[in-house]
């Protein structure tokens, strides 16, 4: 890492990639945002998400020192690297909400997604209000702050609900697993439509609420069956529920599995796909955990997820990590400095 602080994410140069041949992280290239000074207030990066939008890599990202969600665009397939000291010159960043101008934080937890119409959207958490939030461009490649709408999803009432949240398709549609952090429960929220206007076309539900569930959550439907995956700090394990109905009202609605192995160790973060293939980064932090699942689907109860480690290079750092499965290549965002506001979760097993 620089002297500075950077934000930025790695792709990996394999177009086909693997566990076994991510070994080397010298197999990825790394292009930096934003270039933070330690010694002052400003800072971009913390909360980031990636995906690909359009043909070219976009990231979500809380911008601390104006307190609100940013989205950076790239203007190429394959941005520049940039230079010492100076972030590429290929990305374009747009405020989102900044609370409205006021002296509120906007934009933690964030997760982002393409509708199915291409345009990008984003699943938020509002720290002031303790709210879930939902934004969406008008354009697959928004000019301006002035493409994109925004409002809440779930205000939790008295609860504190998003801080851990990751948006998806289903059937179309968006829909958000999230973490209700007062009540320690799983929470899932879908759209009726395929591009939402407000509230009023969501569904809020609870998946689960047995323990402490939901400090890292994953969503993603795989073959027709909604799947999330969570963690449950009670028992230290990663969990997997299926849904028995395209569109579930509560936890009875829900097929719960834990896949039998657990050889993974306690994660700070993680991401899912479709294929299915899940990634986190231990509280180590020195290398990431990646898995493919073995055998059987795992919805038959019989699946194992078998865990590979990619080591993330000098380990005596800090780092922060959000992993993108969103790719068919595997992408990470990495930043060289301690998180801010705490951990981006309630806390590791």
């Amino acid at each position: 890492p620089r002297e500075d602080g950077f934000f930025g994410y790695y792709y990996a140069k394999n177009s086909n990639p693997s566990v076994s041949n991510l070994e080397n992280f010298d197999e990825w290239v790394r292009v930096d945002l934003a270039v933070n000074d330690r010694n002052t207030t400003e800072d971009k990066g913390n909360y980031a998400s990636l995906a690909e939008v359009g043909g070219k890599p976009a990231i979500s990202y809380f911008d601390r020192e104006i307190g609100a969600l940013v989205y950076a665009r790239s203007k190429v397939p394959f941005p520049e690297p940039g230079s010492t000291n100076q972030p590429s010159d290929d990305f374009i960043h747009l405020v989102v909400d900044d609370g409205g101008g006021q002296e509120v934080m906007v934009g933690l937890s964030t997760s982002l997604a393409t509708l199915s119409d291409g345009t990008p959207a984003i699943a938020y958490y509002d720290f002031t209000n303790g709210d879930l939030k939902f934004a969406m461009s008008s354009r697959v490649e928004p000019l301006s702050s002035d493409d994109w709408t925004f409002y809440t999803v779930d205000t939790g009432g008295t609860s504190d609900v998003g801080m851990a949240n990751d948006l998806f398709l289903v059937q179309g549609r968006p829909a958000i697993v999230y973490y209700d952090a007062t009540a320690g429960d799983v929470k899932f929220a879908y759209a009726l439509s395929e591009r939402p206007q407000s509230p009023d076309e969501w569904v809020v539900t609870t998946v689960h609420t047995t323990g402490l569930v939901g400090t890292l959550v994953a969503g993603v439907e795989i073959e027709g069956v909604l799947t999330i995956a969570f963690c449950d700090e009670t028992f230290g394990v990663v969990r997997f529920a299926y849904a028995t109905t395209p569109q579930p009202m509560g936890p009875e609605d829900w097929l719960l599995h834990t896949p039998p192995n657990k050889e993974h160790p306690p994660l700070v973060c993680f991401g899912m796909r479709p294929d299915p293939f899940i990634g986190g980064l231990p509280q180590t932090r020195d290398h990431l955990t990646l898995a493919n699942l073995q055998g059987t689907p795992a919805i038959a109860g019989v699946g194992q997820f078998i865990w590979s480690k990619v080591p993330l290079p000098n380990q005596e750092e800090d780092w922060e990590l959000n992993l993108s499965l969103a790719f068919t290549d595997p992408m990470i965002i990495l930043r060289d400095e301690p998180w801010f506001l705490g951990r981006k979760f309630a806390r590791p097993f």
